[in-house]
């Protein structure tokens, strides 16, 4: 019994997956498509700059992240981003401190 249900549920996923994918896909498809009717050269550089975009925001972040542990870290006395890394691999503030 539990084989099949377990078999039914995965089959159930994988439906709904497909079902939610799709239309979505269509949809991304087409704004694509008439990005490029309405004007080709614009979509180009989005689609160039976008990725440069999303990187330059991401390393920015990174570097406020990293700042702004240190200065916690400085601030409080405790490597907040140490305790953080620790917790996030399993350790308990028990095992830490």
């Amino acid at each position: 019994y539990r084989l099949t249900e377990d078999a039914d549920r995965v089959s159930e996923v994988i439906y709904k997956t497909a079902q939610d994918t799709i239309p979505c896909t269509l949809q991304l498809l087409a704004v694509i498509i008439y990005m490029f009717y309405l004007d080709w050269s614009l979509t180009v550089s989005t689609f160039v700059l976008a990725p440069l975009i999303i990187l330059s925001v991401n390393s920015f972040g990174r570097r406020v992240l990293i700042a702004s542990s240190a200065l916690a870290s400085k601030a409080t006395g405790f490597p907040i981003a140490k305790i953080a890394a620790l917790l996030s691999v399993g350790y308990t503030l028990d095992e830490i401190i």
